[in-house]
């Protein structure tokens, strides 16, 4: 990651993102609110000044004049600090006003009217012949009054956000509670505890990702162990051939006759080939044993690799007079070339080593529309059936075994047929002694 890279806070962001969004629909609620009730309060002004309206002029008088004094009679009851003003014309005279209305005229035409002056009226007029009574509100008094209405009424949602945002921070914290217990978790494992975490109350969306992490515990743990063994199978591998070698060389030291010195010298040299042999063995498992990352693909021909393989062991078996023979066409498969080597020296290594002189051994490749098998035998001293199993497991080698060897090379080999998804079998030859290897192998495989 980049030094300059922030790391990103899930908990923050849906928090803010939460509040963020609750504010925006709080804003539109309070607005939407505000607005219908504005204009509800306003009609409802609107209406009383209708209804006032009619109230004065409500009369049976026969005349004007006496319908004139009727509506002063009316207007004079009103309170002096009444939020509403009363104007009487009769044609173009002003023959009546309450005390806190103005004298010029505040509506001209009949009905619902604005008018703005010094100052803004609402007006409504309604006239009965030539009878005109206005009934208005003053626009800053009536304003601060549905203002007033309005806050009071939106009161409760001013206090309601403050809550929400409350109730929103601790849901989200309460949400994150199991990723806080898992955090705990991961940070509470080390190299010497890789037990998998519980995923119990564990939040669905985040199960497959405890999963994996379990996953690659478990393949840590099993790796570790791995190594545990591998790290004191070869100290215990080594330990031996070392102390052969102290031993030898103390003979050497210590003989007078040359045959005896020479003897031990040789025995020397055999012990160094010998650990020479383990630790290109082990290096080769090193080089296999972990993943395939770093490995590419290919398109390989088996019988090329068989040439090549029979080409760098073809010494060995002339030296024991062993006749090593292919069968096989141009047959290919999508591996891995330069360990697939590796495994057929190995197995090819061993047929000559664990056969007698003047023996035989032969390498046979066939297909199938989907597989290809690569078939090893010899006429040697073979494997009891029962030690098939474990002629796999590194540094396994048979009881009666004094060859050369330290056990590594049928590991290396099952690693690689691992690693190709292939499968080894092993069996007996149908008539005599040896051993039969077989490897089939898909011939596609993806990494």
């Amino acid at each position: 990651m980049h030094p300059n890279n922030k790391s990103i806070s899930i908990r923050n962001r849906l928090l803010w993102s939460l509040l963020i969004l609750i504010s925006i629909a709080w804003i539109v609620a309070v607005f939407i609110s505000y607005i219908k009730t504005k204009q509800e309060i306003e009609g409802v002004l609107d209406n009383q000044l209708v209804e006032i309206a009619y109230s004065l002029l409500n009369t049976d008088a026969g005349n004007h004049t006496t319908t004139i004094n009727i509506i002063n009679n009316k207007i004079s009851k009103v309170p002096n600090n009444s939020k509403v003003v009363f104007q009487v014309w009769k044609n173009k005279e002003l023959v009546s006003k309450s005390e806190n209305a103005p004298k010029d005229k505040i509506a001209i035409k009949e009905g619902f009217s604005n008018l703005s002056g010094k100052k803004k009226w609402r007006v409504f007029s309604l006239n009965k012949g030539s009878i005109q009574v206005k009934v208005g509100h003053d626009f800053a008094l009536r304003n601060k009054l549905v203002s007033s209405v309005v806050l009071t009424t939106l009161l409760p949602l001013f206090l309601l956000l403050p809550v929400i945002a409350i109730l929103i921070l601790i849901t989200v914290n309460m949400a994150f509670v199991p990723l806080y217990k898992i955090t705990d978790a991961i940070k509470s494992r080390s190299y010497n505890k890789l037990t998998p975490i519980n995923i119990a109350d564990t939040p669905t969306e985040v199960i497959p990702v405890i999963e994996s992490l379990n996953k690659f515990l478990l393949d840590l743990d099993n790796s570790f162990e791995t190594e545990k063994s591998f790290t004191s199978n070869a100290a215990h591998e080594l330990r031996t051939p070392l102390s052969v070698l102290k031993a030898q060389a103390q003979v050497a030291i210590r003989c007078k006759n040359e045959s005896e010195k020479h003897e031990a010298l040789n025995n020397i040299i055999a012990g160094v080939d010998r650990i020479s042999h383990m630790v290109n063995q082990l290096l080769l498992l090193a080089k296999v044993d972990p993943d395939t990352s770093e490995l590419q693909l290919e398109m390989i021909n088996l019988k090329q690799v068989a040439t090549s393989v029979i080409e760098d062991t073809i010494n060995f078996a002339i030296n024991k007079n062993i006749e090593v023979s292919l069968s096989a066409n141009d047959i290919y498969i999508n591996g891995y070339e330069n360990i697939l080597k590796v495994m057929l020296r190995n197995i090819l290594d061993n047929a000559i080593r664990y056969t007698d002189n003047n023996g035989k051994v032969s390498i046979t490749i066939k297909e199938t529309e989907n597989t290809a098998t690569i078939t090893i035998e010899d006429n040697g001293v073979g494997i009891p059936k029962e030690e098939y199993n474990k002629i796999f497991d590194r540094f396994y080698r048979l009881p009666s075994n004094n060859k050369i060897g330290c056990g590594i090379g049928m590991a290396i080999v099952k690693r690689i047929v691992d690693i190709h998804k292939a499968e080894i079998t092993l069996n007996s030859p149908i008539k005599g002694n040896g051993l039969v290897v077989n490897i089939k192998f898909k011939k596609n495989i993806k990494n």
